[in-house]
């Protein structure tokens, strides 16, 4: 009797430490049951994310579409502007060397000389005319290269805000997709520990 009474206390005991154990481990999937749903939670916060990001990439390829289409109309403008000043620039010369030419003294002979009152006066209209031209000349040079240096600051600040804007999207983008394949092998993690218990 005393054999069968040690042999109930050792399955007793057996049964207790086998009961413990099955509490254990049904403790233990609870937690990693709720683990991984916290986890999956994330993954579709992140998914949610990704999604915005990608509806951002979108919106912000059509928005550098529009950036390099008035890229390119700048670029056009500013290869015009070029012309328009070397042409400018010739005429300049072309109006300076004349000028060297026509000497002050040569004027007043003029005025004094004996021709006909209408060969002055057309004389003087002409002195007249070419500084005139002259100087419109070389203030329409001045204008031409101002607007030359602001299409050319316009065309710098939209190629640079273009490349922040493509980089930044870009560094968040894989930062979120990162973050979010962690999550997803800490899930397959569980599921191969939840399969080895």
């Amino acid at each position: 009797l005393s054999t069968q009474a040690a042999e109930e206390t050792d399955a007793n005991q057996t049964l207790d430490q086998v009961v413990q154990k099955l509490n254990a481990l049904e403790e233990w999937f609870t937690d990693a049951q709720r683990r991984s749903a916290a986890i999956e939670q994330q993954i579709q916060l992140q998914d949610q994310t990704i999604a915005g990001l990608r509806q951002q990439g979108r919106e912000l390829e059509a928005s550098l579409y529009q950036t390099q289409i008035a890229v390119t109309k700048l670029r056009q403008q500013q290869r015009t502007f070029t012309e328009q000043t070397q042409v400018q620039r010739s005429i300049i010369v072309a109006h300076v060397q004349a000028a060297s030419r026509l000497k002050p003294n040569d004027f007043v002979k003029q005025l004094l000389s004996k021709n006909s009152s209408a060969d002055t006066q057309r004389y003087m209209r002409y002195h007249g005319y070419f500084s005139q031209q002259r100087l419109a000349t070389i203030e329409q040079y001045k204008a031409s290269m101002a607007d030359l240096t602001e299409t050319q600051t316009a065309l710098d600040e939209q190629l640079q805000a273009q490349q922040i804007q493509s980089r930044a999207l870009a560094e968040r983008t894989s930062a979120i997709e990162a973050k979010r394949d962690e999550r997803t092998s800490a899930i397959a993690a569980l599921a191969k520990e939840r399969e080895s218990k």
